[in-house]
This record gives structure tokens, sequence and C-alpha cells, in this order.
């Protein structure tokens, strides 16, 4: 990362049908509804992107238009990997330059399989990884907090491993290097967790994450402390949609893909007649992380870009770039931090920053 760019690769990790996609769909919306009074605004960047998002946030629509029960959310898996670039602007500037950019990698969950294929597929996985200085681990809600034997808040779902992938996500999250002079940031949003916030439960859902990722958790304790930023941060990519039960067949049994060994289908209900379309929760809080470390680093690196312009560069810089053509510079987005830091959540119910070496 440099002051130049202003441009972050974040990694998005998650299982087949976790919803991925729907969270960058929403998270424009939440954004805008939390910061869009305020200086900075969020656009995608490019037609790959809007055509993406725009056809996401159509899909999430439709759900609306023949209310029933037995809703089937993110039916429409991703088939490939596919990148996602936002651009974020301050409205007092010009133009695009000097605009940040948060290119988003999203992969077929699918590729965490053990098939010959997907090993080939995780190649690219690693690759990009390592590139990535954000990690997101999306996590599909239901399949972490159903089918346990007792009630305890550490034991994990049944079928959560073959969703969400946690053992092997540990596994590939602990192979990267760590670099405590330029810490990642992990983020791990559960998915699909309506249901668990109206009954007071966000908390377990913590527990549990912290159980079923202890291998990452561990990984950054001890010796690589301060190697990574981690929180949790729950989200509501519908708002009004909540998880009722996995199908069954007529003997009462869960009903199994036959291919990936989960619940075939898990159904969702709406929380009322009335509700005519999304009303998402809490999906600015991921893209507000990430512009925070965004403004973390470049604040680092700022100081020796500077000296390298010189006397005279620093004049340029100042007087023709930011002042005369009006251009964004890094100082301008690091005014916006201490508004970011008050709209950023930390300590509601469900929400931890469980290591905090950059000190939001």
């Amino acid at each position: 990362m440099n002051q130049s760019s202003k441009h972050v690769d974040v990694m998005m990790f998650g299982g087949r049908r976790t919803g991925k996609t729907s969270v960058l769909a929403a998270m424009q919306a939440c954004f805008d509804e939390t910061l869009g009074k305020d200086n900075l605004m969020i656009t995608p960047v490019g037609d790959d992107t809007l055509l993406i998002i725009e056809e996401k946030q159509r899909e999430m629509q439709e759900y609306y238009h023949n209310k029933k029960r037995g809703l089937v959310p993110d039916d429409k898996p991703t088939s490939d990997l596919n990148e996602y670039t936002f651009g974020i602007k301050l409205k007092n500037k010009s133009g695009q330059e000097g605009m940040m950019t948060i290119n988003f990698i999203d992969y077929p969950g699918e590729w965490l399989g053990n098939d010959r294929e997907n090993k080939e597929h995780r190649t690219q996985i690693n690759e990009n990884l390592l590139k990535s200085n954000v990690i997101i681990i999306a996590i599909d809600t239901p399949y972490l907090m159903e089918g346990t034997r007792t009630n305890s808040a550490e034991e994990i779902g049944k079928y959560n491993d073959r969703r969400n992938y946690s053992q092997r996500i540990n596994q590939i999250i602990k192979e990267i290097e760590v670099n405590k002079n330029e810490p990642k940031m992990i983020l791990f949003v559960p998915l699909k967790c309506e249901k668990y916030r109206e009954e007071g439960k966000l908390d377990v859902v913590a527990t549990k994450i912290k159980k079923a990722y202890k291998g990452i958790f561990d990984f950054f304790d001890g010796p690589n402390k301060g190697g990574a930023e981690i929180a949790i941060i729950p989200i509501m990519t519908m708002g009004n949609v909540y998880f009722n039960h996995f199908s069954r067949d007529d003997e009462g049994e869960i009903i199994l893909d036959e291919k990936w060994k989960t619940p075939k289908e898990a159904l969702y209900y709406f929380s009322n007649e009335d509700v005519y379309g999304p009303e998402p929760q809490y999906c600015e809080q991921p893209m507000i992380y990430v512009l925070m470390y965004i403004l973390y680093m470049l604040r680092r690196v700022m100081e020796n870009e500077k000296e390298k312009l010189g006397f005279f560069g620093k004049l340029i810089q100042k007087y023709l770039v930011e002042d005369f053509l009006n251009y964004a510079s890094v100082d301008d987005f690091i005014k916006e931090e201490d508004n970011l830091r008050k709209k950023l959540i930390r300590n509601e119910e469900g929400f931890e920053i469980v290591q905090n070496p950059l000190n939001f």
C-alpha cells in the first residue's frame, strides 16, 4: 500500500451460498444511510461491479414480490472468482483523482472442497490471500448455531464445518506470513443472524465463532499477537427475514444434499407481511472497519512519502494538486477518521474487537 494508490485488497472467505455477494449489495445502502450526510461516499467502480451489485439487489428485492413461507435465500451461488471494486470519495473534492479504492475478491465457496479440481483453485486462493490486506470470513450463522445436542454456548452446529469450512479456513489463514509492522485485518462476519439477534443470542454467536475458528485466534495470540486486527461483526443483509428450519422428510429427518452432506434447504420466513423490501442493518460496519484500516496504514507511510517529495515537491502537492485542482490528499481522508471512529461499533451485543493492535 502506498500514498498514491490509496488501495486495499479484501479477500472474502466463506462456504458456498453463505451470502458473500449479498453483503456487498447491502453494504452500499447501509453506508449511504449511516454516512450519507457526511463527506465520504462510496460508489462502484466500473460496469462489471455495478451490474453484478445491481443484479444481486434485484434478486434480494424479488423475494418480497411473493411473500410466502419457505423462502430460500442465496439460491444462486457464485460460480467463478469475481472482483468488485468500490471507490471512496470526498464530496468536497473534485473528480476521481485521489479516490481511495477497495477491491473485494469473491470466490465460489466450493473451492474450499477436497477434490482435485478445487486443489488447483486453492492456488488462486492462496495467491489472492497473499496480496490481500484485509480478510473477511463470512459465516452462515444457522449452520454454526443449529443442530447441537446441548444448549452449551460453545457447542458448534452439526453441519457447520461442511458449510462454513471453518477447519479448512483455520489452516489456510495460519499459513500466511505475519508482519507486525504491517498487520492484516481479519473480520469475522456472521450472516443471516436476524433470528439470533431477536432472541438475544448474538453473544452466543460470537462465542461459537471463537470455538469454530479457534485455530486462527490461537495463531494470532502468543508470539504472533499484534499481527492482525481481529473483530467479530454480525450483520443483517435482509434485516426482516428470519431462519426457520432445515427442511425435513416425512419421518422428520433433515433432508441432506447428496454431494455436500449438508441440509438441502434452509427455510426462512418474513418477520411480517407488511415488509416490502430488505431492511439491512450494520452492513456498513465491515466497510467502516476497512476504511479505518486504510487510514491507519496511510498515516504510517505518509511521512515517508512526504520526505521523498522534498521541499518543492511539497509545494506542488499542496498548492497545485490539493488547492488549485482540489484533489483529495491523504491528509483530507485522515481528517475523516474521527467521524468514522464515532460510527464504528465495538461493544454492542455480538460485536467484539478481539485483538486491537491498530487501537480502534
